[in-house]
């Protein structure tokens, strides 16, 4: 994180939630943090609760509805007079209870706006601040776990809010990819989230009811996957098989010396370790991996992000024991 410090993250929905946790995250990391968020009594509990704590990076607030282009012009033009944008992180977002079928355009333009249009028009800005600099820069949406699987039958029915989902996935992608191609020092991460503890859903009684019964992680877990990301190696870039953390670790055999040197560092903190490989006989960690750990092999086909075979299984069967959280940079 030494080469952050000093820099300037911009966090949108950053008056609670995840986008507190991750303002808060960097902020004790020493990453100067602008903190855009629509209601401005969020952002002021924000600047006291921070002042209170004394982070080493500064907080700066600026009240913005992410929605509306001349605030979020505005609010950019504001950012370049601190230095520009190095880290960008799109947290922001909003999830509605209804049928699309009893729903009309409005509510579709609301979500769409703030899930999917916000985040290219943030990438879009953030992109043009690191390029017209030549410097580092990172840039993470926060998606969901849905975008990465066939929505449940069961689940409940969120109007736009899947379709959203998905939509920025795709955008995430594309960026990552374009930026690839033009060879900016810009890596572009997606975090997929199961389900987390936040106030996203305290309006809705049914998600209320759903959220108190599932399993789920919490803010800060989002914030400690943002910081883990950001403290690798420049080197480390797009194109890695996806990387699952929680409390049970999956790796499989197409980056071996990766997955090796992650399972000797989880073992070491007494993590549960999945690895999944090809051939048996090439799970060499576990086998000469001087502790003792809960270690599990199984032998199955993992191809870039799908799962085939034996793989479909095993990672089910750790996805109904786990919260769960996808990670990719």
């Amino acid at each position: 994180m030494d080469r952050w410090l000093g820099k300037t993250a911009v966090v949108t929905g950053a008056g609670s939630g995840m986008g507190e946790a991750i303002t808060c995250a960097l902020l004790r990391n020493g990453v100067n943090v602008v903190a855009l968020e629509v209601l401005k009594e969020r952002l002021a509990k924000l600047d006291a609760d921070c002042k209170r704590e004394r982070f080493p990076g500064r907080l700066y607030t600026i009240c913005c509805d992410i929605t509306r282009e001349d605030e979020i012009d505005a609010a950019f033009s504001q950012i370049e007079t601190l230095g520009g944008v190095d880290i960008m992180v799109n947290n922001a977002g909003i999830i509605e209870v209804s049928r699309i079928i009893d729903s009309n355009r409005k509510t579709f333009e609301r979500i769409l706006n703030t899930n999917v249009l916000a985040v290219a028009v943030c990438m879009n800005k953030a992109v043009c601040s690191m390029r017209k600099r030549n410097s580092e820069g990172h840039i993470f949406n926060l998606n969901s776990i849905v975008s990465h699987h066939r929505i449940p039958n069961n689940l409940f029915e969120c109007n736009m809010y899947f379709s959203s989902k998905h939509a920025s996935l795709a955008l995430t992608n594309t960026v990552r990819r374009e930026v690839g191609k033009i060879k900016a020092p810009i890596r572009v991460t997606s975090i997929s989230p199961g389900t987390v503890k936040t106030n996203i859903v305290a309006h809705e009684d049914n998600l209320k009811n759903f959220f108190e019964k599932a399993q789920y992680i919490l803010p800060e877990d989002i914030a400690d996957a943002i910081i883990y990301a950001l403290g690798t190696r420049p080197s480390v870039q797009r194109d890695v098989p996806r990387l699952r953390i929680r409390k049970t670790i999956s790796t499989c055999q197409k980056f071996r010396s990766i997955s090796t040197y992650v399972i000797k560092a989880n073992m070491r903190s007494g993590e549960r370790i999945w690895q999944l490989d090809r051939f048996v006989s090439g799970t060499l960690a576990v086998q000469t991996c001087p502790l003792k750990p809960t270690a599990y092999v199984r032998r199955c086909g993992v191809r870039f992000e799908v799962v085939r075979g034996d793989g479909v299984h095993v990672t089910r069967w750790n996805e109904t024991r786990t919260a769960r959280l996808h990670l990719r940079c």
